[in-house]
């Protein structure tokens, strides 16, 4: 029973589903996530500037002002 002992059953789900995988699908997902996380870490500042402002908020569903 995960829940009363303070694990995250999504959490838990999640690596007993990666554990199923076949070695070499594992494998695939992990170079994909090492490829997002590098993608991730060179564009960290990407918020700051106009472009990532404006991604975020379409992404958010919001409108960014028109500049003037």
């Amino acid at each position: 029973m995960p829940r009363p002992a303070g694990f995250n059953a999504q959490a838990l789900r999640e690596i007993v589903r990666r554990r199923r995988q076949k070695p070499e699908q594992r494998e695939a997902r992990e170079a994909r996530q090492a490829l997002i996380d590098e993608y991730t870490a060179a564009l960290g500042g990407l918020a700051d500037l106009p472009l990532g402002a404006a991604a975020i908020a379409r992404a958010a569903g919001g409108e960014l002002a028109s500049p003037v």
